[in-house]
């Protein structure tokens, strides 16, 4: 975690604490550095910034088309059957919660429970037939804590946001900024794809999904201690990292700069975006150096 000061940028004083993370909730990043030093800061803060915004299903498509064929309609049907499942299992989830009781308690017919199970299979594909390609990717990228088991005790963001209900949140990204970062990509989105639906199919293998937490446990670790990063995990290419990490970083900047003020205002955001890329030759520098070189003073919290 870092802290950053402003106060000789404009005249304009600033508290901001910037924490980088994993977006999966790694076991490195529920330590004892994160009670004694990440908590108590976190419990100053008047706002929780991260990097959930809502994205509009209604997304046009990419510009630039993924390469015709069998590879990419083969990929693209994948990543919509996984969709549809998804949004299956959350619509029964909710409605059979809600039902259960009321059937023990009412006598209701089992009928009831198997038509509104046929109702959620409909409305779950028209959900997965109605997205375009950038919002199928957002979809196999939402985090499902229960499912995941590997996860230690989710994001971090939705740990911070549960210890207090009522704090302010705001995203630093907005739909658009995560649609033309991975419109960005041009061709690569299919590798992307690749990754995600690889890492999504992984979570029915419990030993392989643990072997894969290890991995990029370890390799959070080794970034911090590094300060560069180490294992990029879904962003599969330079194209990736400029659209993702170096387009996204340079708004992040401006939008730093403009909510400056007396308020504590607390980033959880990907340790990605923080450190410096393996990837020669971008066009951009770390987040962190970024705001250096606007004149803001940035130290590591020990």
């Amino acid at each position: 975690m870092w802290q950053v000061n402003a106060s000789a940028l404009d005249g304009k004083p600033a508290n901001i604490y910037i924490l980088g993370v994993s977006h999966s909730g790694l076991p490195a990043e529920y330590d004892d550095y994160y009670v004694k030093t990440v908590l108590p800061a976190f419990d100053t803060a008047n706002v929780l910034v991260s990097e959930r915004a809502a994205i509009d299903q209604n997304a046009p498509a990419c510009p630039i088309a993924l390469p015709a064929g069998d590879a990419s309609t083969d990929l693209l049907r994948r990543a919509r059957e996984h969709a549809r499942l998804k949004r299956l299992k959350l619509l029964n989830s909710f409605d059979m919660n809600k039902l259960r009781d009321s059937l023990r308690k009412a006598g209701m017919s089992e009928q009831v429970i198997s038509d509104l199970q046929e109702a959620n299979r409909r409305t779950a594909a028209q959900y997965a037939d109605s997205l375009s390609e950038s919002t199928l990717a957002f979809a196999l990228m939402e985090i499902e804590p229960e499912a995941d088991a590997g996860a230690h005790r989710g994001p971090i963001d939705g740990a911070l946001a549960m210890r207090r209900p009522g704090i302010a949140f705001e995203s630093i990204d907005t739909s658009a900024d995560l649609v033309d970062a991975y419109c960005g990509a041009g061709t690569d989105r299919q590798l992307f794809l690749q990754g995600q639906l690889a890492l999504f199919e992984l979570r029915e293998d419990a030993a392989a999904l643990k072997v894969r937490e290890q991995r990029a446990n370890a390799n959070f670790l080794a970034s911090l201690e590094r300060q560069v990063m180490v294992g990029l995990g879904v962003l599969p290419s330079r194209a990736f990292e400029e659209s993702f990490i170096c387009e996204r970083n340079r708004k992040w900047v401006q939008r730093i700069k403009n909510k400056l003020g007396p308020e504590v205002r607390f980033y959880s955001l990907g340790l990605a975006h923080l450190l410096p890329s393996p990837f020669p030759n971008l066009s951009c520098t770390s987040l962190l150096e970024s705001l250096r070189a606007e004149g803001m003073s940035v130290t590591l919290v020990p």
